[in-house]
């Protein structure tokens, strides 16, 4: 990170988060920031005609 660049806290908690995931590869931690961040969302479409649900799982770690 530069020190001159200026961040929100949404985009400073996604570049923390994206640094500690590449220094923990490879070791017994690598899905740490999963267990710990990770959420789910579920977007549902309803069709008006025939009533069908359509649905999208979508993972995140924050949200806007």
């Amino acid at each position: 990170m530069e020190g001159r660049v200026q961040h929100d806290a949404h985009e400073l908690n996604r570049l923390l988060i994206d640094a500690l995931e590449k220094s923990l590869k490879k070791t017994n931690g690598q899905n740490l920031c999963q267990k710990l961040y990770e959420g789910k969302g579920v977007n549902q479409i309803l069709c008006l005609k025939c009533g069908k649900i359509s649905e999208r799982v979508e993972q995140f770690y924050d949200l806007n």
